[in-house]
């Protein structure tokens, strides 16, 4: 049986929130990333359609040189993507093992799930 990991729906509820979460599309993990603010993570820096993810995940399916046409597809894909808590380390800050053990945690659940777009995988 797959295990069900919280799914991350705003920037409120999850604002401040220190963890390790996964963003999919389609129930497949595209990438995992750690966080001292996860909901701004998820719903404010991968939402920028200048962001890395995006481009990264928009430039194998369309041809990103029209940017009115980027713009336009990076904000419908956006919308169908999902954002998961993987792993939860309370809210705001942390000490430097508990820092640590975060990174070791986000590493663990890459060689896990091998999501896509994770460089160091």
């Amino acid at each position: 049986m797959k295990k069900q990991y919280e799914l991350i729906k705003s920037y409120h509820t999850h604002k401040n929130k220190v963890g390790v979460y996964g963003v999919y599309h389609k129930n497949k993990c595209l990438y995992v990333g750690s966080s001292m603010n996860v909901g701004r993570r998820c719903f404010k820096d991968h939402f920028k359609p200048s962001q890395f993810l995006l481009q990264r995940i928009l430039s194998e399916y369309y041809n990103t040189d029209n940017y009115g046409a980027y713009y336009h597809k990076s904000y419908k894909l956006r919308n169908k993507l999902e954002f998961r808590l993987l792993a939860a380390f309370g809210d705001e800050g942390l000490s430097r093992i508990e820092k640590h053990e975060m990174l070791e945690t986000e590493r663990k659940i890459i060689n896990k799930l091998k999501p896509t777009y994770n460089i160091n995988k």
